[in-house]
């Protein structure tokens, strides 16, 4: 037989998809704005992993990685619990003693401390620039620099910030203050400059040696070392006067250099660490993995190397280097206060500290890739990423869970029972989250979990959907597909939807399972539905991507305002949820009929949402993200209807609540145009119900043309609410004079006064004291057939009774009274 080019082609194509059915499952993991996952991008072999050196892969700067605590445009108010602080790479950091530092890093970020790194404080820079180095002699001038030749400078400790002007226009790379006016700045493209006025003005000094120039240090005022590239250093002994090249004798670049004293000289870049013990006569080279880009030392022995992707230590003044430990994101800076305490920054977030020395080193801000969420109430929650972490009092503290799996999926059937679905097990607790044991499910793990009782939920695992009768006790299989699961969601007990590459449905509750190849939408990540009818899926990762139908799934539209989208994020409001996507974020409280962009109230990286009841939920995402949504305007009261209607010469209005939480009751509004509401009556509410309650009122005030009509639900703590506004009409033609009761009555200064009059007419309406004598005359004009209003404003008249009389030229008249009260 003979097997043509195109054959081959065809049957390489044919293995590919079969390949790609059998990849394990995994959840899918929102990707941010650069269509790449948040928790690959410093891997050490990802090509988007940032090279601030040589500009490669540099972050532009993004304002949703600053702190947040901003209103949006709906009712709630999204703040940032963790980190506090801008989720950026930190590239340089300086304490002057064991409680007071700052770390500058990208975004033109400064965060400061004052207790030894347990809190820090974000300070305005007043700059987007990379900053990649601060320092301080005295705890009260202290410098940064950056890119762009930018120099920053602060004389009360960090609080304030100027930028310096000066001459330099290349990266600057390392600030070293010798005293308090003594300084010196080094930069790419052989940027040297000079301070003698406490950092006030800076002079650019020629070392006549054209290359860049990535570090210094100095031992005191005279003695100094510069490193640079192809394994080249720089040395002055009279203060930066005169500069002697010296050699390692590997062309590497040197990316930092410490001075232990006159003959000591420790230097480090492309996967060497130098040592020199003759003044850098001759050099001892440690061959090692990495780029190394900063070298300190806890005492004369005692130092600590970090490189792109490890940290290593020395024991012997740097004749051998360990390895300590390692992770995907680059550390960049270290330093030493003592020979205990040191700090080190380096990219997503990383700000560590040691206290032995350097032997150990604890991360000080939180700073986990989160994949998910899920609070039991208002106060107790917890947050999952590679480790289980936990709160009790709604997000302000965590404590990490060292009994917990880590994972990729989190729920909580109620506030004991709940599951982490691993890579290699379904894990659940049964005692609040102390303590996990793997399900029946071993081997195969799972990644997406959902229950629609306390006893009946499903699992995707590996290509299949699992189903629990047992509260996830014991789980057996439904079906095993080609495909990939990413979603799963259920309506009631029958019917459920589950995505993959196409869209599958059950109405038996997954007994039997129809993929629903019928539909063009393809490649679906997830899916909602609000009722049996009604539902919604999201359909790759690009364009209008949001579809929906209203018709159990046999034909969907696509939504055209949405863009990008890929995760339903849902309140226990079905029609209340947040939509996410790799560009922007929406909101919607009418299940979809409009949205609100949230997106600049939300910062980039938010993966995932729970919300345990409707007026708070939290947010969880990359650099360790953890966000609180409050709506501040919600008032926990299910209200089902409000309706009104005319029953001889009223108006009935009725109401019914499915539920209600610390309800002090209705007030019952009233306005004719929508613009200026009349507060006609109240009723009291029931306080905490769980029943359905019913409600009504009679307004007998009645005005024979449409009204409108609303509530003002309040609670006992004083929030409230106001319902949807209903409009009534009625069709009884006028037929008599009138002159109605005004409202308010007794008023303060204001007051309305209606009347109607069935035929064109002449009309006087007047204001009498109890004396009889006219004070005010407010009307006397012709007027067509209808019904009117007048007003009395801000009348000058003390307290008491008072009348308005109303008479026409047909010979109609008639008064009421009113009272005054001030």
């Amino acid at each position: 037989m003979k097997i043509t080019t195109n054959k081959i082609f065809q049957l390489c194509l044919a293995c590919l998809f079969f390949a790609y059915t059998l990849l394990p499952q995994t959840i899918i993991k929102p990707p941010d704005d650069k269509h790449v996952f948040i928790d690959t991008l410093d891997s050490n072999n990802s090509p988007l992993k940032p090279d601030y050196r040589n500009r490669i892969n540099i972050p532009e700067y993004d304002p949703s990685l600053m702190p947040l605590n901003y209103n949006n445009r709906s009712t709630g108010v999204w703040t940032e619990l963790n980190p506090k602080v801008p989720r950026v790479d930190y590239i340089g950091i300086d304490f002057v003693d064991s409680l007071n530092g700052w770390a500058v890093g990208a975004n033109g970020a400064i965060i400061k401390t004052t207790d030894g790194g347990r809190n820090w404080k974000t300070i305005p820079s007043g700059i987007t620039n990379i900053l990649t180095h601060v320092n301080s002699y005295n705890g009260n001038v202290v410098i940064a620099v950056g890119f762009g030749g930018k120099i920053l400078r602060s004389s009360d400790a960090g609080e304030t910030w100027n930028s310096i002007t000066s001459t330099a226009v290349a990266d600057l790379w390392r600030v070293k203050m010798l005293n308090d006016n003594l300084g010196w700045i080094c930069g790419k493209f052989y940027h040297l400059y000079k301070t003698i006025d406490g950092g006030l003005t800076w002079q650019s000094v020629s070392a006549d040696f054209p290359q860049n120039y990535w570090s210094l240090d100095f031992l005191n005022e005279d003695i100094g070392f510069i490193s640079c590239g192809l394994g080249n250093l720089l040395k002055t002994t009279d203060g930066g006067v005169n500069w002697q090249q010296l050699n390692i004798g590997e062309d590497v670049s040197l990316y930092c250099v410490t001075l232990l004293d006159e003959r000591t000289i420790v230097t480090g870049g492309f996967t060497r660490i130098a040592t020199s013990y003759d003044a850098g006569n001759t050099w001892h080279i440690v061959g090692l993995g990495g780029i190394f880009y900063s070298i300190a030392f806890s005492d004369s022995l005692n130092g600590t190397a970090l490189s792109d992707a490890s940290v290593y230590r020395t024991t012997d003044r740097g004749i051998s280097w360990n390895y300590l430990f390692g992770s995907p994101s680059a550390h960049n800076w270290v330093v030493f206060v003592d020979s205990l305490t040191g700090y080190y920054a380096g990219n997503s977030l990383k700000i560590q500290k040691t206290i032995d020395g350097g032997l150990t080193w604890k991360q000080l801000i939180f700073n986990d890739n989160f994949y998910d969420v899920h609070f039991i109430n208002e106060t107790t929650g917890f947050v999952l990423s590679g480790s289980l972490y936990k709160t009790t009092d709604g997000g302000m503290n965590w404590g990490k869970n060292l009994n917990a799996p880590g994972g990729d999926d989190l729920l909580f059937i109620d506030s004991t029972a709940g599951f982490i679905c691993g890579s290699q097990a379904l894990f659940k607790t049964t005692n609040g989250g102390d303590s996990w044991y793997p399900t029946n499910i071993i081997g195969l793990g799972a990644s997406k979990i959902f229950f629609i009782t306390k006893q009946i939920g499903w699992a995707l695992s590996a290509g299949k959907i699992l189903k629990t009768t047992d509260s996830g006790e014991n789980w057996f299989t439904q079906i095993q597909a080609w495909d990939g699961f990413s979603s799963i969601y259920f309506i009631d007990s029958l019917n459920g939807w589950a995505t993959s590459r196409y869209i599958w449905q059950t109405t038996n509750g997954g007994e039997n399972w129809i993929q629903r190849s019928d539909i063009p939408v393809n490649f679906t990540n997830d899916v909602y539905f609000t009722s049996i009818d009604t539902g919604f899926v999201i359909s790759g990762f690009i364009g209008n991507n949001l579809y929906k139908t209203v018709n159990a799934g046999n034909s969907w539209f696509s939504d055209l305002v949405i863009d990008a989208a890929y995760r339903f994020n849902y309140f226990p409001n079905k029609y209340h949820w947040i939509l996410n996507g790799v560009h922007q974020r929406w909101e919607t409280f009418n299940n979809g009929t409009n949205w609100f962009n949230i997106t600049q109230f939300v910062p980039a990286g938010f993966n995932n949402f729970h919300s345990p009841k409707e007026w708070v939920g939290f947010a969880v995402g990359g650099y360790g993200l953890i966000l609180k949504y409050e709506d501040t305007s919600y008032v926990p009261v299910e209200l089902i209807s409000f309706e009104g209607k005319i029953d001889n010469s009223k108006i009935i209005l009725s109401w019914l609540t499915a539920s209600e939480l610390n309800n002090h009751g209705f007030y019952i509004e009233k306005y004719l145009n929508k613009l200026n509401w009349e507060t006609i009556g109240f009723i009291n509410g029931k306080g905490t119900t769980s029943e359905f309650s019913y409600y009504s009122f009679i307004d007998s005030q009645i005005i024979f043309q449409s009204q409108f009509y609303r509530l003002k639900q309040v609670d006992y703590s004083g929030k409230y609410q106001y319902s949807q506004i209903i409009e009534v009409q009625n069709n009884f033609s006028i037929r008599d004079f009138n002159l109605f009761q005004n409202y308010p009555n007794p008023f303060n200064t204001n007051t309305i006064i209606t009347y109607q009059i069935p035929k064109k007419s002449f009309v006087n309406i007047s204001l009498y004291d109890t004396k009889g004598e006219k004070i005010i005359e407010l009307l006397n004009e012709e007027r067509e057939k209808g019904l009117y209003k007048t007003a009395i404003t801000n009348v000058k008249l003390s307290s008491g009774i008072y009348f308005i009389r109303m008479i026409t030229n047909t010979g109609y008249s008639t008064v009421i009274k009113i009272t005054l009260i001030k």
